[in-house]
C-alpha cells in the first residue's frame, strides 16, 4: 500500500469509523522512544554520453524521547514529550577536504492525543496532535587529509514554534505494555527563527513552513508506554 494511501485510511479511522471502539482506559502511562539512522550512498547522474556519480555524505542521527501522559477518559488523553536529536554528516570535498556538518536540537512538545480500539482487538489507530518549542544549534568542522589542522565555524542558532498532527498505531502485547509505530507528521506548521553572530554583528532570519501529506519528509517512528491502569 501506498504511503499516502495508508496514512488517509488512517486519518479516515480516526475521525470516526463506526467500527471502531474506545478502550485504552483512563490512568498515567509514561514511555518514550529511540531513533537511530545510518546512511551513505552515491548518486548517479545520466547525460547524454556519460555518467557521473557523486558520493553522497555519511550521515548518522541519534535521537531519544521519552513521554508521560494521562488518558482522562477511554479514549482521550494529554501528555507531554521532550525530545533530543544529535545529526553528523560527513562529506569529502575536492581539494583533499574532508567536511563535517553537525547539529544539535531540543524539543517539548505537549500532547493532544486520541486513540479507537480496532475492531475489538489489543490494535489501536491513534492520532497526536503537538504544540511544540524547540532550540538548535550547528557546526561546519573541516580539515585536510594527512593533516591536524581543523578549522570550525558555527552555524546559525535555531528556534522553533511548531504544530503537528500525527497518526500512527498503538499494539498491546501485554494489557500495560503499548507499543507504537507512527509516520511523522502528516500535518505540520512550523516557525523557525535563526540567529547568525559574528565579531561585530548580529543576524535575524525568520521564515514559515506549512506542509499537507508531504510524503518525502515523512518517517517512521517507534515507542513504548507503560499504562499503570490498565
Amino acid at each position: 500500500m501506498k504511503p499516502k494511501l495508508f496514512i488517509i485510511l488512517l486519518t479516515a479511522c480516526i475521525l470516526g469509523s463506526k467500527d471502531l471502539k474506545a478502550q485504552v482506559g483512563k490512568g498515567l502511562f509514561v514511555g518514550g522512544g529511540l531513533g537511530l539512522l545510518i546512511e551513505n550512498g552515491k548518486r548517479t547522474t545520466k547525460a547524454r554520453n556519460t555518467n557521473t556519480e557523486v558520493e553522497l555524505p555519511e550521515t548518522t542521527s541519534f535521537s531519544i524521547t521519552p513521554r508521560a501522559g494521562y488518558f482522562f477518559s477511554d479514549n482521550w488523553g494529554v501528555g507531554i514529550m521532550a525530545s533530543w536529536k544529535t545529526t553528523s554528516a560527513t562529506s569529502k570535498e575536492t581539494g583533499n577536504l574532508t567536511r563535517t556538518r553537525s547539529a544539535s536540537d531540543w524539543e517539548i512538545d505537549l500532547i493532544v492525543r486520541h486513540a479507537k480500539q480496532l475492531n475489538g482487538s489489543d490494535f489501536y489507530i491513534v492520532g497526536d496532535l503537538l504544540l511544540g518549542i524547540g532550540w538548535g544549534s550547528s557546526s561546519v568542522k573541516e580539515q585536510k587529509v594527512n593533516t591536524t589542522t581543523v578549522t570550525v565555524t558555527d552555524g546559525p542558532s535555531r528556534t522553533t514554534i511548531s504544530l503537528d498532527f500525527v497518526p500512527g498505531i498503538l499494539y498491546f502485547p501485554t494489557p500495560k505494555i503499548g507499543l507504537e509505530a507512527g509516520l511523522g507528521n502528516l500535518l505540520s506548521f512550523s516557525n523557525t527563527t535563526l540567529k547568525s553572530k559574528t565579531s561585530n554583528s548580529e543576524t535575524t532570519e525568520s521564515y514559515n513552513q506549512f506542509k499537507i501529506l508531504n510524503i518525502t519528509s515523512l518517517q517512521f517512528t517507534f515507542g513504548l508506554n507503560y499504562y499503570f491502569s490498565r
